[in-house]
């Protein structure tokens, strides 16, 4: 398609009704081996990532491990010490080419909403449309506070709105100049959960109407689970992995990824025959050399139990306490030959009590058998 051509679909962008897809231009982001430090410590070491037109991105990982600053950097509020960044082929960051944020056609959501407390919500929408006649602006405005249910509060100040309120006005602000690319810094942490949950989905539903190419850093792995097309995991500047949330289940890369994602118990071991011995018994090990130390992850969902002591092949264990956690009860378990507890999750709740003699098993490929790092064959 011509750019020029491009450029008018974009902005002939009509807001329109809930449910209804809205014509944009979807606009890819390329990164090439971008680097970053504050002090001397890398805080993004040499990324490289490409997402796709009309993707949604979630980078995650915990605090320090530069999600946030590869975010600054996309939006231009960094500058970074190497590297190349591209927003739809156009380098807006490189050797030579800094394109300041106003510039760049994203829109910026934050944990914190960021909206001017004396300025009413229609002033906080209009305020990034400077380059429009007044009229044109009140217009868009409203257009974009009506998309989120919120035209009713435009003449309110921001302290009148509660923090759901408060954030549908931040994704108003965002999404009137049309940018396209949206990034967002942990946008719902501020919420309590329910408000989050409803938030985040109605959010997720004006994205993907808008088509917009879209980037949002989070810590928690159940909203990446939730929202993105792709996982972008970030461990010390670095992507430990990047792929579709099925991968990150079924084969995260490490112990660090698989940590994310699971509940586990975990132990360690050397393998033999393709098996490793644990405290849970012989675990299959395949592809792993004979004398190579393992890590073992076991689901706490991969435990079964019988309430029946000695029930089938399966090993004796004794409740050493029981938590409700609502759809499922959490097992303390006591191993023999093992000191530390083991937990297993059940959904047959409130039939296991503390002191009870039960039975468990494993499947043995039910396991996530890593190389421990540095680790020599014995």
């Amino acid at each position: 398609m011509d750019k020029a051509i491009a450029s008018n679909a974009r902005l002939d962008f009509d807001w329109g009704e809930p449910g209804t897809q809205p014509a944009s231009v979807a606009t890819g982001v390329t990164i090439e081996g971008l680097h970053h430090s504050y002090g001397g410590d890398d805080a993004v070491g040499g990324i490289s990532l490409s997402v796709e037109p009309g993707e949604i991105v979630c980078l995650l990982g915990h605090s320090g491990c530069g999600k946030t600053t590869l975010l600054r950097l996309l939006a231009g509020i960094e500058q970074p010490y190497a590297g190349t960044i591209r927003i739809d082929e156009r380098v807006v960051a490189g050797p030579g080419t800094f394109v300041v944020p106003e510039k760049r056609e994203v829109g910026l959501m934050f944990q914190d909403f960021a909206l001017f407390p004396h300025l009413t919500v229609l002033e906080n929408v209009t305020f990034g449309l400077n380059t429009l006649k007044k009229e044109d602006r009140r217009r868009e405005a409203m257009r974009a506070l009506g998309r989120v249910g919120l035209e009713h509060t435009a003449e309110d100040h921001p302290h009148m709105l509660s923090g759901g309120m408060q954030q549908r006005v931040a994704l108003a602000r965002a999404i009137v100049p049309r940018p396209r690319v949206m990034l967002m810094d942990e946008p719902f942490s501020g919420l309590d959960r329910r408000t989050r949950d409803r938030v985040r989905d109605e959010t997720l539903t004006i994205l993907r109407e808008m088509r917009a190419t879209t980037i949002v850093v989070t810590h928690d792995p159940d909203e990446a689970l939730r929202i993105a097309d792709r996982i972008v995991l970030m461990r010390k500047g670095k992507i430990v992995q990047d792929g579709h949330a099925r991968a990150f289940y079924e084969k995260p890369a490490d112990l660090f990824a698989a940590r994310f994602f699971h509940e586990l118990n975990e132990f360690e071991g050397v393998a033999q025959g393709e098996l490793v011995a644990t405290p849970l018994g012989m675990i299959a090990a395949p592809g792993h050399a004979d004398g190579t130390h393992l890590l073992i992850g076991v689901r706490q969902s991969a435990i079964a139990i019988d309430q029946d002591e000695g029930a089938g092949n399966g090993l004796p264990a004794r409740v050493r306490a029981v938590q409700f956690l609502g759809e499922a009860d959490l097992l303390h378990l006591a191993v023999p030959g093992y000191e530390r507890p083991v937990f297993a999750r059940t959904t047959r709740t409130d039939q296991f009590k503390r002191g009870q003699s039960v039975t468990i098993a494993i499947h043995r490929d039910a396991a996530l058998i890593f190389q421990k790092p540095d680790a020599q064959p014995t």
